[in-house]
């Protein structure tokens, strides 16, 4: 009996060894080697009791990790595993909360928002859970100024900010701030969103260092502000540097990998360097394709942004037929009513009718 408790000791400290370890290095950033360290943590687990509290935990940081790597398909099948037996309503509400991460991911966000809801619902009726009600009403911010419910957003983002303000300093505090900034990006101020997004940056460099994916993605964000605000000298080397740090922290294939190259296209195009510019939107939306489908939003914004390169030189013929696809895209995805579904159809209109204006102005031009 010794031995075999000597034994049983040595496995369960050999995993929760393992575990601690992924989970410190999911809070550092460093994705890839978290959700190496957890999958060897859950194979050492696997012979503990399926009702064991912290197996449950245990896999739930392990689907975690893998939708913050990007396998959104292996985290949801994570997730929905553990929904049957959660140890607490806390902890429940925490599982629907990272679902709806994962559906907004992946394009579905009806799910997700009703993910989130119920998760705030739940949050809201459980003492002790201020930061996870916090988290989740971003989140739910977030799907509402997807869907282009502006007013709806800044309601959530300030009671998720009233929230906030009560805890000690948090990260979550900065993304708070960083939504409020992509809100007024939404909304086609820059200038209003420029304060508050290098605020934001500031703080989560300050709070996480200048490596962290969370720091990286608000200087990706900052750098996409200047550039709207017409200051591409200073965008520019912030768009390059997040290119380089995703692709060398997260791996050539991640999501962010794929903004981060769709971003510098949109600068290499405003200065002119047209090839450059196209082989980073095919680099993007190839990416896009591989981690989210086809038929995602992602995607269609990829095939509308080289719509437009393609019109820009000219190749109206390519240019409809990507318009086309990223329209369709977003009806399917988004519905016919949505900001970014009317837009494609008002570029697809205007391309077709410079066609069909500019068609006898070539033809006279090509007479001897």
């Amino acid at each position: 009996m010794l031995v075999q408790f000597t034994l049983a000791a040595c496995y369960c400290l050999s995993w929760e060894e393992d575990a601690a370890e992924g989970l410190r290095l999911g809070q550092q950033g460093h994705y890839q080697q978290a959700l190496q360290r957890l999958e060897q943590a859950a194979s050492l687990a696997s012979g503990l009791p399926s009702g064991d509290a912290r197996l449950w935990r245990l896999r739930f940081n392990l689907a975690s990790a893998a939708h913050q790597q990007g396998a959104y398909q292996r985290a949801r099948e994570l997730f929905e595993s553990l929904e049957p037996h959660p140890p607490s309503r806390i902890e429940y509400a925490r599982l629907l909360a990272n679902l709806a991460l994962v559906e907004r991911a992946t394009g579905r966000l009806q799910d997700a928002y009703a993910k989130a809801s119920r998760a705030a619902q739940i949050q809201a009726s459980e003492s002790g859970a201020s930061r996870d009600l916090a988290n989740t009403l971003y989140t739910i911010a977030e799907l509402d100024r997807a869907q282009g419910r502006f007013p709806e957003a800044r309601r959530q983002l300030d009671r998720a900010s009233a929230l906030a303000a009560t805890l000690p300093p948090d990260p979550l505090q900065a993304l708070i701030l960083q939504a409020k900034a992509s809100l007024w990006s939404a909304q086609g101020r820059p200038g209003l969103a420029l304060a508050p997004q290098s605020e934001a940056a500031a703080a989560l460099e300050r709070m996480l260092g200048p490596t962290h994916p969370l720091t990286t993605s608000a200087l990706s964000n900052l750098g996409q502000v200047l550039f709207a605000a017409g200051r591409t000298g200073e965008a520019a080397p912030l768009m390059e540097r997040v290119l380089g740090d995703w692709e060398a922290s997260l791996g050539p294939q991640h999501r962010n990998v794929a903004v981060a190259a769709n971003n510098l296209a949109q600068l290499r195009r405003d200065q002119g360097r047209l090839a450059d510019a196209a082989v980073l939107y095919r680099k993007a939306i190839g990416i896009w394709q591989a981690a989210l489908g086809p038929r995602h939003p992602d995607v269609a914004r990829g095939w509308l942004n080289l719509g437009s390169l393609f019109a820009l030189q000219e190749k109206t013929r390519g240019a409809e037929t990507l318009y086309r696809r990223a329209h369709a895209i977003f009806e399917e995805t988004l519905g016919a009513a949505h900001p970014e579904t009317r837009a494609a159809a008002v570029r697809l209109t205007a391309l077709r009718q410079r066609a069909v204006t500019s068609a006898p102005a070539r033809h006279q031009a090509a007479r001897p």
